[in-house]
Order: C-alpha cells, then structure tokens, then sequence
C-alpha cells in the first residue's frame, strides 16, 4: 500500500505521528533464512522482523518518497481520531497498531539476526515492491485506505484542526 500511495502524491493520511514505531520484513529474506535453518537443521523460537535497527513511520514514509521520487505532503492524524472513525491497524493503514499494542512493533530479533538472518536494506523492499505493484498493473491491494475514504477522513481531520 505505502509505495503505491506515497508514489501517487498529494495529501496522505498517515497513521498517528511519526515518531511511532514500525516494524516489517521482506518475505524474501524470510524465505532465505527459513531455508538456511532448515539445511543447517538448526530448530528454536525466533522473532523474525526488521530492520535491525528501530525504524519510525516517518522514515520509512519518507523513504517510500525518496525511493519513488514523490513529494507528498503528509497529515499526520492523532491516534484517538483514527480510532473513532474505526480504522483498522494493518489493514487500514498499514505497519500501524495503536499505541496499546505497540509492544508489537518493538520485538527484538536479535536472535534470529545471530542465527543467520539477513535483512535487505528497506529501501530495496520498497523499491522492488513499487517496481512489482507497477509491473502487475496492481490497483486493488485489499489492504489500505481507498482514496475515497483517505479524502473523507481528510476533510474531517482538516476541520477538526
């Protein structure tokens, strides 16, 4: 959703402030990970996430910008105003959980990273996941605002301001 979004421009809604914290992993370097554990027939609990080290909403919107050589301008809607007009985490608006559940956001994957997992930089995930939206002719991503419903909720948080 973000790629395609922020690639797109104008006014985005974004989730809550931009210091919140995100987490996300390409299922690439899952892939290749769970496949190296199981030729190394190494077995245990992980948490698998990333980047290795805390990346904000804010960055990572900023980096779909720079990756898609878009300049949106981005309205940051609090938290309590996303919650009232019943926008779901992941689904509506994407890496985003409400600070409640933030503790979803900030799992350690230390464990994993020393038993082999290797991350892409989340520039090159995004980069090839625009790349692959654009080749696909991809419109409907059944996860993410529709711009009918982003343009609602942006007349709202503009006259609520």
């Amino acid at each position: 959703y973000w790629p395609s979004r922020v690639a797109s421009g104008g006014t985005i809604l974004a989730p809550d402030k931009a210091e919140h914290p995100v987490q996300l992993i390409d299922a690439r370097d899952l892939a290749n990970w769970i496949v190296d554990l199981l030729e190394r027939r190494v077995s245990g609990t992980f948490n698998a996430t990333g980047p290795a080290n805390q990346l904000t909403m804010g960055e990572f919107l900023d980096e779909c910008a720079a990756v898609t050589g878009s300049q949106p301008e981005f309205m940051w809607a609090p938290e309590e105003f996303l919650l009232a007009h019943e926008l779901g985490p992941f689904q509506d608006l994407p890496l985003w959980v409400p600070r409640a559940d933030a503790g979803i956001t900030q799992v350690s994957s230390e464990l994993a990273l020393r038993n082999g997992l290797e991350l892409r930089p989340v520039a090159e995930t995004i980069r090839d996941t625009w790349e692959w939206q654009q080749s696909r002719h991809v419109q409907d991503l059944q996860a993410g605002l529709t711009r009918e419903r982003e343009a609602e909720l942006l007349l709202l948080l503009e006259s609520a301001a």
